[in-house]
């Protein structure tokens, strides 16, 4: 909903080149686009459905809409030179930004800092003010404070501190996302998401480490070279002298080819065991109850099952069912399996004296007749490192916006948060919340309608919290080895849910995030419904995580 939102701004935009400036039309799309500039971002707020796709596509709207009324309004109203050449410079310092967003972060970076939320409001009324106060005196508070944004949005983005706009929007849209899978009840795929991005945040870390070893390895080479024949042309005599290639690697002495091959087999092997992952991401966001066990979620197995879903249709899985057969993959796939039951493949580096140039590649290799050629490394990793994001931006794209309209259709028995019973034999102790008489965990439910079976997690969830700052989201294992089944509008149980497991849980625990299994047992139960409301065992009460019936009993 957001994004469609934020889609009529660029359709009201594109309407206003056809409105003559300044006319009733003009106005009437002008403040149409305005609004839905304010309400796109409070919807996706509200609806847990911000993402980076909307937050790019909330950008470009904006600059269209800037765009379309410069070409209306700098005809019709009186500007003056000094008013062209501010306009101007602020546009060369925003297209520097995003230059730079492109170099120091790989990706288009849109910041959305209070000085830009307020530049675009200020720039929002000036056109609906020219009438009552001059331009000149309007254009200039303007103009002062979209540069002043400007300048500090480079910043942001040229320093990329850790506490900076630019991360506190990436981990707002992460907590959006974990947000929307835990309301379609697949919190637990939020585990493997992250971790994805954990492997290609470690792959791009020594991505770049390689990078600088070659980089200062070749500049090193080419200076030592350019000195011999320096000293050949000045003194007549230029040598080369043998040396060692080591480097400092952490504290250890190694050779630099060495390095170089540690860091391109560290590179690729994280890549293949993000197929994996990637695959699990898919498997648990999409399928639910019906997901394959872990050890059965290879990407072929996720790919061919999500096809046979038809709500699932479309442009990604279509693309998802090729990557397989794509040579990308079968690249990264075919150079690691090479290595675990194969043989070495060697970074070959190489460096021309007579040329001073060097060149560092991974040779041709074949796995099951696919010849790979030889390839630079640099660009091959680089090819490979960002075919791995893509994939997983388009995925989290796919999901975000098919749960914008949609629920899980696979999450029917799963649960949150049972509820507490406690009964209390004095007022002292419900104050202090000791020795409740009897207790218990229930899931109300039809006696007519009881399942076979249900899936519990807990959660705690604070997103709808006045202060951004005390916004979160946690989620547990359920830890119950007893639930109640109790029958709606009334206190009678009629039947126990029981795990599914012989695991012992904690609440906070190294277990992988899981929705818990339980069975039903609505015959035969008595007994151990007894020994759990009345047992001497230790009885947990998280009042973060549960709704309560608290029961006091008075003295006669």
């Amino acid at each position: 909903m957001a994004n469609v939102i934020t889609s009529i701004r660029i359709v009201c935009a594109i309407a206003l080149l056809f409105c003559p400036a300044l006319s009733a039309p003009f106005y009437m799309l002008y403040i149409i686009a305005g609004f839905t500039d304010m309400l796109d971002g409070t919807v996706a707020r509200k609806t847990g459905t911000i993402s980076e796709f909307g937050s790019k596509l909330d950008t470009v709207a904006d600059f269209i809409l800037v765009i379309v009324c410069l070409i209306k309004l700098i005809p019709v109203l009186d500007f003056e030179s000094w008013m062209y050449i501010w306009i101007a410079i602020i546009v060369i310092i925003k297209m520097i930004n995003i230059i730079s967003g492109f170099v120091v972060q790989k990706r288009f970076v849109p910041v959305h800092s209070v000085m830009n939320k307020i530049a675009g409001g200020l720039l929002f009324v000036l056109p609906l003010t020219v009438r009552i106060i001059d331009l000149r005196y309007s254009a200039a508070i303007v103009c002062s404070i979209a540069t002043f944004a400007a300048i500090q949005e480079g910043h942001y983005i040229r320093t990329f501190k850790e506490k900076n706009i630019v991360e506190e929007e990436t981990r707002s849209m992460q907590d959006s996302l974990y947000k929307l899978l835990k309301d379609k009840k697949v919190a637990d795929s939020y585990q493997y998401y992250t971790s994805c991005e954990y492997k290609l945040y470690f792959a791009e870390t020594s991505f770049q480490a390689l990078q600088n070893i070659i980089r200062k390895y070749q500049q090193t080479e080419t200076e030592r070279v350019n000195k011999v024949f320096s000293d050949a042309v000045t003194t007549g005599v230029g040598k080369y002298i043998a040396h060692d290639d080591n480097v400092d690697y952490f504290g250890v002495q190694m050779n630099v080819t060495s390095v170089m091959d540690k860091l391109t087999m560290e590179i690729m092997g994280l890549l293949h065991n993000f197929f994996d992952t990637y695959a699990q991401w898919l498997n648990a966001s999409l399928l639910g109850e019906e997901a394959l066990p872990i050890k059965r979620a290879t990407l072929v197995n996720i790919s061919q099952k999500l096809v046979s879903y038809p709500e699932y249709a479309g442009a990604f899985i279509t693309k998802l069912s090729a990557i397989p057969n794509e040579d990308q993959y079968l690249y990264i796939a075919d150079f690691n399996n090479t290595l675990k039951h194969r043989y070495q493949i060697y970074v070959k580096n190489r460096f021309d004296i007579l040329a001073a140039t060097g060149d560092v590649s991974i040779p041709p290799f074949t796995k099951d007749g696919r010849l790979h050629i030889k390839e630079d490394a640099l660009d091959v990793l680089k090819k490979s490192l960002d075919y791995c994001k893509g994939i997983l931006g388009d995925s989290r794209t796919f999901v975000e916006q098919y749960y914008s309209t949609n629920d899980n259709n696979y999450v029917s028995h799963r649960v949150y948060n049972p509820k507490t019973y406690l009964l209390f034999e004095s007022e002292e102790d419900y104050k202090a919340m000791r020795s409740p008489k009897n207790h218990y965990y229930y899931i109300e439910v039809d006696p007519a309608a009881i399942p076979d079976k249900y899936q519990v997690m807990l959660s705690c969830d604070r997103t709808d919290n006045a202060d951004e700052d005390e916004r979160t989201l946690d989620c547990y294992n359920s830890p119950y080895q007893i639930i109640m089944l109790r029958e709606f509008g009334s206190d009678k149980i009629v039947g126990i849910l029981k795990p599914d497991d012989t695991e012992t849980y904690k609440l906070n625990d190294e277990h992988e995030l899981k929705y818990r299994q339980y069975l039903s047992e609505t015959t035969g139960y008595e007994h151990e419904m007894f020994m759990a409301i009345c047992g001497n065992d230790k009885f947990n009460y998280y009042p973060y995580l549960s709704d309560s019936t608290i029961v006091v009993l008075k003295d006669e």
